[in-house]
C-alpha cells in the first residue's frame, strides 16, 4: 500500500508543476498570495480541529512562535514566489530541481557550522 501512495504522490507532485507551468501562460501574475492564503486556511482548520479532537496541551515559547511564523511567511511568500518566477523563466523541471536542492545547502551549512564551533 505504501508503494501505491509513493507513486501517487510523485505523480501528483510532477503533474502539479506541469499544470502550473501551463497555467502561467494564461496569467500575468503568479498567484502566490492566493495559494498561500488557501494553504494557511486549510492547514489551520485541520490544526485547530486536531487540537480539539485529541486534546493536546501546547507549551509554546513566544520567541519560538515568532520565529516559526516569520520563517513560515518567508518560505511561503519568498520561496514560493521565487519558485514560480523560476518556473516562468527557466521551466518547471529546472526550477523545482533547484528548489529541492536547498536541503543540500542546509546540510552543508550545518556541517560547516559544527566544524567551526569546535
Amino acid at each position: 500500500m505504501g508503494y501505491i501512495f509513493a507513486i501517487l504522490s510523485a505523480l501528483c507532485f510532477s503533474i502539479t508543476n506541469i499544470v502550473l507551468k501551463k497555467g502561467m501562460k494564461h496569467s500575468e501574475h503568479n498567484g502566490v498570495w492566493i495559494i498561500t492564503f488557501i494553504n494557511t486556511l486549510v492547514l489551520g482548520v485541520f490544526f485547530f480541529i486536531s487540537l480539539f479532537l485529541f486534546e493536546v496541551s501546547l507549551n509554546l515559547h513566544l520567541l519560538g512562535l515568532i520565529f516559526f511564523i516569520f520563517c513560515g511567511l518567508l518560505i511561503n511568500v519568498v520561496g514560493r514566489g521565487l519558485l514560480y518566477m523560476g518556473i516562468r523563466q527557466i521551466g518547471s523541471s529546472k526550477a523545482v530541481a533547484i528548489k529541492k536542492s536547498g536541503s543540500c545547502y542546509n546540510i552543508f551549512s550545518l556541517l560547516l557550522s559544527s566544524l567551526t564551533n569546535k
